[in-house]
Order: C-alpha cells, then structure tokens, then sequence
C-alpha cells in the first residue's frame, strides 16, 4: 500500500501540467528573500526546495543573519563596516574594564 501511494505522489509531482496547476493555485512558499532587492533566495514547490545564489551576512549589533542575492545587493547592505564597530566597541569596553579591575586591585 505504501509504494502504492508513493508511485501515486510521483506521478502527480513529475506530472508537469498536473504540478503547474497546483503551483498556480496555491503559489510557491517563499523561504528567504533577499534584504535589499526582495528578490526571492529560497522557496518550496511542494516537497522541492529551490535555493537560489546567495551570501549569508550575520550582523552583529543585531544577533541576527541576512541574506543577499547577489554581490551588489551586498555591496549596497555593507554590513562588514557595522561590524567592524561592532568589534572595536566591544574591545574597548573589555580593555577599560581590565584596566578598571587593574586599578582597583592595586588599590586593594
């Protein structure tokens, strides 16, 4: 029974006409989308994931991760810049905060 209907879902998804109907009702399930141009990365068509060329950013000041579809629309975001700050403000908060401990240890 079960390849039965295994043999049954096949033929439905490699039936061409048949999956183009259905796709035109329901539409496929976009995933991920592009932050700059919206265009989209990733999408589902029934059981088929589509992924598309893309760059992961992860932005740090926000604990989070973008997608891009090309090299300009990475250009155009520039996170790496924010990052680099990012960074540098977390460095220099951890090295007054040594030198803050430095100084009331030697107090003590």
């Amino acid at each position: 029974m079960d390849e039965q209907c295994r043999n049954k879902f096949e033929n439905i998804i490699f039936n061409k006409d048949l999956c183009r109907k259905i796709i035109e009702y329901t539409g496929p399930l976009v995933k991920k989308r592009c932050i700059v141009c919206e265009s989209v990365i990733e999408y589902q068509i029934l059981t088929l994931n589509i992924v598309n060329e893309n760059k992961k950013i992860i932005n740090l000041q926000a604990c989070d991760k973008y997608y891009v579809c090309s090299e300009e629309c990475y250009k155009i975001e520039d996170i790496e810049r924010k990052n680099i700050r990012c960074i540098l403000a977390v460095l220099i908060f951890t090295i007054m905060c040594i030198f803050l401990l430095i100084t009331v240890m030697t107090i003590l």
